[in-house]
């Protein structure tokens, strides 16, 4: 008996497993990755044996189990794309820290490593959007709740009354869908939800511009397309009343939680696909945040009201600010464990 997975059918017969140097490699990279990350998160890293889990495990997806010594930190039998390895290596020692939270009793878990977009069977993850539980993402793991950055929002936050009323946004063409720039194609659901907003946002009161794209080419376009814009520090909405969130490939994982800390009234455009976080059910649109639909039908609504309504955008700001606030390291490491418990059927 164990964890309960979702089960997939098994791989293609002809998939070839790894095997010899390669495999040898690959295990020694992703156990030395996982026990320097969790030295220094952790500041100890327990024994780490890496290994091959059933064919079922999709292949992002990481089984964690307890041993005598240690973790066992199990994968595909079947050789990773690029992409899967990398999130692989970079990720799972995540999993292995949330496990350690929750009683000896809870013999394994399995989690997806990406961002939440790839096929998995896993019953964990950094980002769900139906039956995987979702935890605490990497980066909340990497950086230790965020340690440096609540430092950083509350030295750079102002009061509300001096901070800017710009609304401004910038990162990447990042997401799931067509990648269009055609004005003809302005409205098309299946646009990317972020170059769908860049293209609405032109010529209103927000300044949503990508600053990177996937290669030089890719950028020409955009900038050809008037979507491209200047780096901004992140410290800087600190200075700022307004910010917007909005999925890339899934949620944007740290960028509404640090906007929360920082003390912005956040524009959270909804998520096509439904994607949520771990904290996600703490917070209730309209309380502590502002909700645009998915579409962007209400897009240009929602900025007049918090433009227009700046003392209850302050007070949507300050609740939001209090549920980041109190989603501390240890705090969260503790829900972890309660989650895992209460998610365990051995």
């Amino acid at each position: 008996m164990g964890e309960p997975r979702m089960m997939a059918p098994e791989s293609p017969p002809d998939r070839p497993r790894e095997a010899g140097f390669a495999k040898f490699r690959r295990d020694f990279r992703l156990r030395q990755e996982t026990r320097r990350q969790l030295t220094a998160t952790l500041g100890n890293s327990p024994g780490i044996r890496v290994g091959r889990g059933p064919a079922d495990l999709g292949e992002s997806d990481v089984l964690v189990r307890r041993e005598a010594e240690g973790f066992a930190v199990l994968i595909s039998p079947y050789a990773p794309r690029r992409s899967a390895w990398s999130a692989l290596r970079n990720r799972s020692a995540a999993y292995v820290c949330w496990l350690a939270q929750a009683g000896t009793h809870v013999r394994e878990i399995s989690g997806n490593t990406s961002d939440g977009n790839e096929l998995s069977c896993a019953t964990y993850s950094f980002c769900s959007f139906g039956a995987q539980v979702p935890l605490p993402d990497y980066y909340f793991f990497r950086d230790r709740g965020y340690a440096a950055f609540r430092e950083t929002a509350a030295e750079s936050a102002q009061p509300w009354d001096a901070r800017s009323s710009e609304i401004i946004w910038r990162g990447g063409p990042n997401g799931l869908g067509l990648p269009a720039v055609d004005p003809a194609m302005t409205g098309h659901p299946a646009v990317v939800q972020r170059v769908a907003m860049a293209q609405r946002c032109k010529g209103t009161r927000v300044d949503f511009k990508f600053v990177a794209a996937a290669c030089p080419g890719d950028e020409a376009i955009y900038a050809r397309a008037g979507l491209m814009g200047a780096k901004v520090a992140a410290a800087s909405w600190g200075g700022r009343r307004y910010a917007i969130d909005i999925d890339g490939y899934s949620n944007a994982w740290d960028n509404f939680f640090h906007r929360l800390l920082l003390g912005c009234c956040v524009l959270k455009v909804a998520s096509h696909f439904g994607y949520r976080q771990w904290y996600y059910d703490r917070l209730t649109p309209g309380e502590h945040y502002v909700s645009i639909r998915s579409d962007l039908s209400d897009l240009e609504e929602k900025v007049d009201w918090v433009l227009a309504n700046p003392d209850e955008a302050r007070d949507i700001a300050q609740a939001g600010q209090r549920v980041a606030l109190e989603a501390t390291w240890d705090g969260e490491c503790a829900r972890v464990g309660e989650v895992i418990e209460r998610n365990w059927a051995g």
